[in-house]
């Protein structure tokens, strides 16, 4: 899709409402219930209003003040991680600009940085890539932001010209909201919104949740077919086994279970990861893609830890024994302290991870086995 129409699927839907608190709450898509959770924490609780589901009418600027409806799209919010994270499934059946509207959203409150902070897959045509905006709530609006580069030339500015984006989201309201995304070619100075998107909400929605479109599948092959996943294949699924921490010459272990499935229309592959630590349940979700503008694989987490930041790693490719190195990304500095680990898929119907961390004489090692699914 051309760049500026791919900004139309880029929806972070942000509100200053405050949170319904009579209202029923949607129950989480299928395959998800056991990380879903019915609201934000209540430290961070500034996108309770968008838990559900949505209907979204998409226009586009066509010049002057003039713009045009191009799609409507549906979405499915919902929240996650003990209420630490907020979860966008986005999904149309129509075909707009040689492509299908599906997109996966993942935001989250970083402490550190005292910003919300988003991260986005809206994949085209056997393309996919990322991208990630943060902000904050100002004068009754939230506004986020990211730098980028055109990919063809606007407003007389040539390709390649550095931009500012910006989304804004403002009139909210219980059952409605507005969202604008607008660029700036002379650093912040002044802004064309190009995009515009008005959603309604759907109090009866099945869109995303028949039984040939669960939240992890999001649709038909029309994007991306098998053969960009196929290097994931080994790694797909579900599994159960045991997670072990090593301490020295101390060996701790405990029980695991790992969801991973393809998704949006076979671009991606997202799950999640459950550990069970003593009486402690950890919490994380998984998303992994190949990268198709940078040729590289991503893998991107995000735990249930309250006050730790997202985890980026990459691979240069993806096949029985993989290495990811870790690499701060979107503006955010990943937590912990691992910097790299293994994945390989050590027999059919079996995987292994490994990390360690040398200096402080930690490593741990994870086993999983598939498991039969219905």
């Amino acid at each position: 899709m051309k760049f500026f129409d791919r900004l139309i699927a880029s929806i972070l839907l942000i509100t200053v409402c405050l949170p319904l608190a009579t209202e029923a709450q949607p129950t989480g898509p299928p395959g998800f219930e056991k990380i879903y959770s019915q609201r934000l924490d209540e430290s961070h609780n500034a996108f309770d209003f968008w838990l559900g589901n949505w209907e979204v009418t998409w226009q586009r600027w066509i010049g002057k003040d003039s713009y045009q409806a191009t799609n409507i799209s549906q979405h499915r919010v919902f929240a996650a991680l003990d209420g630490k994270a907020l979860i966008e499934l986005a999904y149309e059946d129509s075909i707009v600009l040689d492509s299908k509207t599906a997109g996966f959203s993942i935001r989250y409150f970083d402490d550190k940085l005292q910003k919300w902070v988003m991260f986005q897959c809206w994949p085209g045509k056997n393309r996919v890539s990322f991208s990630s905006l943060q902000g904050t709530h100002h004068h009754k609006r939230i506004q986020l932001y990211r730098q980028g580069k055109l990919r063809r030339p606007l407003f007389g500015v040539p390709a390649g010209t550095t931009y500012d984006n910006r989304y804004t989201f403002s009139d909210a309201h219980p059952d409605s909201f507005r969202w604008e995304s607008s660029v700036s070619l002379d650093m912040m100075r002044t802004w064309a919104t190009l995009n515009i998107a008005e959603g309604n909400r759907l109090t009866d929605f099945d869109a995303l949740v028949d039984d040939q479109k669960q939240w992890f599948t999001q649709g038909d092959s029309y994007d991306c077919g098998d053969s960009l996943l196929a290097p994931l294949a080994p790694y797909l699924g579900t599994w159960t086994g045991e997670l072990t921490y090593i301490e020295g010459k101390k060996k701790t272990k405990y029980k695991t279970e790992r969801v991973l499935k393809p998704f949006l229309s076979g671009c991606a592959a997202l799950g999640y990861q459950i550990n069970y630590i003593g009486g402690e349940i950890r919490k994380e979700i998984i998303f992994v893609s190949p990268l198709t503008d940078s040729d590289q694989w991503v893998f991107y987490t995000l735990n249930n830890q309250m006050g730790e930041s997202h985890k980026t790693f990459f691979a240069d490719n993806m096949g029985k024994e993989t290495l990811f190195t870790k690499k701060d990304t979107l503006g955010v500095t990943s937590s912990g302290s691992l910097n790299s680990f293994s994945w390989k898929a050590s027999k059919p119907n079996k995987q292994i991870i490994k990390g360690d961390i040398p200096e402080k004489d930690w490593a741990f090692q994870l086993q999983l086995v598939r498991q039969e699914e219905d």
